[in-house]
């Protein structure tokens, strides 16, 4: 953890300087720390994770390390504790800390191990490099090298994520991923762990097939990079499993060896022979073999560890990042501790309940704190239809308002793209419609009639290839009432986003759609309920007013999501924030 460069007089002594604690010695004791060195114990079956010791450096080696370590784990033994496995990020003087406590990461050889003997039982204590560190390696490594080879020779380009997130900036949507410039463009980010997990992700896979299989421009021969995707996108899953979870994100465990241990012997084969080509060289060579493949070390050693029950997120680093966010949260606007504040702040962390910042590299879960984060009611806004409630006038646009609105251009034809987003999206507004609707006929006209004739259209590319059995599947209507949606929206848009009106556009879309749509669905309901429904202008309409309602919502949220992000091309504060710290001011 940076600290703050000070040198301050504390009980009778000048502090702010480097300081083993007992725990390892520097040779020059004159330098000021500027960083602080924490080992923290979490617990595999419980919810505990506390600092056992820190140190004050400015630069540790592999010898300074080994000490710490080493007194950490007879401390820990004389407590009581058990040590089943140690988690580091990739500094290389990390690795060469464990190797001299007797592991080995000569990829490819009979010596290759990756676990050490506990220095007061013998015991084996495995070896886990953080895996938020290892994939945010392969994704730096992944943009440096452009081009990557997996075993079969087939090309791996990251000019297809490049490509899609320039698709999806020019079209105005996504399709179904978080894809944005930041994502493409993370020099200055490269710490953050959400910018690589969604780029390494099955969505931005999806994303990248979708726009194969549509034919469009730049995305042939990306068979190779999506298997890529999607085996970092289960590997890190697997890596941050927790104590309940599906598939892959269940703990490792012997009794479901069949899910995790087959993918993982052919994840590690995988990574193995990964080939990029080294600067200044026409071969391509071993990922491994080269200054670039400690993700490589990392991930395979990650495959060697053995234990009866593993939830593995425990093993990662993220409850040290916690800790850090919570020294910082402790001093107010000071987040930038020296030595003494940082000693005041574990202190009281130790004895108080505080919790970290929710805007940080890491979040705190619940599992690893005794907080508990009270989930708000949602509130129901969808259709009443079996409830007597009048129209708000209010709402409404009047007819001179309208007729501007079909001044402007009609965008009549979307292209294949947005209308593959518009169906994938008019599935969620049917899934939320499912749970606020009462009328047990309108929920109905949701679900399509003939769902296999439905799946072969053009559109519906993009929901076939993210649905693993969970999604909604939309009927024609619903999509119908969404696309003109869609159109009028970007009407509006074109008019400029200060003019946007979601009451216009629901007017035009109600207007529009009105007798096209869910077409002799509520004849005979509407006939029956005549004297009850005398205030409501029936049932389709208040369908069709819904569908729109909660599809505006989505997209003009989106819309001025990308305007804000377009206004603020480049965040500066995180960046000289972070810049602050590092520097010790």
């Amino acid at each position: 953890m940076a600290i703050r460069v000070q040198i301050l007089h504390k009980d009778n002594k000048i502090v702010g300087f480097v300081d083993g604690g007992g725990l390892t010695s520097f040779k020059n004791t004159a330098e000021h720390a500027k960083n602080a060195f924490f080992v923290v114990a979490t617990e595999i079956n419980g919810n505990k994770s506390i600092p056992i010791a820190y140190i004050l450096t400015r630069g540790l080696q592999a010898s300074q390390i080994t000490d710490v370590l080493a007194k950490c784990l007879h401390a820990m033994h004389n407590a009581g504790g058990k040590v089943i496995s140690i988690t580091f990020d990739g500094l290389p003087a990390n690795f060469k800390a464990m190797e001299s406590m007797g592991a080995n990461f000569e990829l490819g050889t009979e010596r290759f191990k990756t676990f050490i003997e506990h220095p007061s039982t013998n015991e084996r204590i495995y070896l886990m490099p953080d895996s938020s560190h290892m994939f945010k390696l392969v994704r730096n490594n992944f943009k440096a090298c452009k081009i990557l080879k997996n075993g079969k020779d087939e090309v791996i380009n990251w000019g297809f994520i490049a490509r899609l997130q320039e698709i999806q900036d020019f079209e105005g949507v996504r399709a179904g991923n978080k894809l944005t410039k930041a994502h493409v463009q993370f020099e200055r980010k490269k710490m953050n762990t959400r910018l690589m997990a969604h780029t390494l992700s099955h969505s931005s896979s999806t994303g990248i097939t979708t726009c194969r299989v549509l034919n469009i421009d730049g995305f042939q021969g990306s068979e190779a990079t999506c298997e890529f995707l999607d085996t970092c996108d289960k590997l890190f899953d697997m890596f941050n499993s927790k104590s309940r979870g599906i598939g892959l994100k269940t703990p490792m465990k012997n009794s479901n060896s069949a899910i995790w241990a087959p993918f993982l012997k052919e994840a590690k084969e995988y990574f193995l022979t990964l080939q990029c080509k080294p600067k200044g060289k026409d071969q391509y060579t071993p990922v491994y073999k080269t200054t670039k493949g400690t993700f490589v070390k990392g991930i395979v050693t990650n495959y060697m560890l053995c234990y009866r029950y593993l939830p593995t997120y425990r093993q990662s680093q993220d409850p040290i990042e916690i800790l850090f966010g919570k020294f910082r949260a402790r001093l107010g606007f000071n987040n930038n501790p020296n030595s003494v504040q940082l000693e005041h702040a574990l202190k009281a962390t130790l004895c108080y309940s505080i919790h970290a910042c929710t805007t940080g590299n890491c979040i705190e879960l619940d599992e690893l704190s005794n907080r508990i984060n009270p989930m708000r009611n949602l509130t129901a806004w969808g259709a009443e239809c079996e409830e007597d409630e009048a129209v708000d006038e209010g709402k409404e646009v009047d007819d001179a308002t309208f007729a501007l609105l079909q001044d402007l251009p009609s965008f009549d034809n979307l292209s294949l793209f947005v209308e593959n987003v518009v169906v994938y999206i008019a599935g969620f507004v049917g899934k939320r419609l499912q749970k606020s609707l009462k009328c047990s006929q309108c929920k109905s006209l949701l679900v399509p009639e003939n769902l296999d004739n439905l799946k072969l259209r053009s559109d519906y590319v993009l929901l076939n290839t993210k649905n693993r059995g969970g999604l909604f599947c939309p009927s024609a209507d619903l999509i119908k009432v969404c696309m003109i949606a869609e159109k009028k929206i970007r009407v509006n848009l074109a008019m400029g986003l200060s003019k946007v009106s979601g009451a216009m556009i629901e007017h035009a879309v109600v207007q529009t759609c009105l007798d096209s749509v869910f077409e002799n669905s509520y004849s005979e309901h509407e006939i029956s309920d005549l004297s009850k429904y005398e205030k409501m202008i029936g049932h389709r309409t208040t369908l069709v007013r819904e569908i729109t309602k909660y599809y505006i919502t989505i997209r003009l949220h989106y819309a001025a999501k990308l305007k804000s992000s377009e206004l603020v091309a480049e965040k500066k504060r995180s960046f000289y924030n972070k810049l602050g710290h590092f520097q010790g001011y």
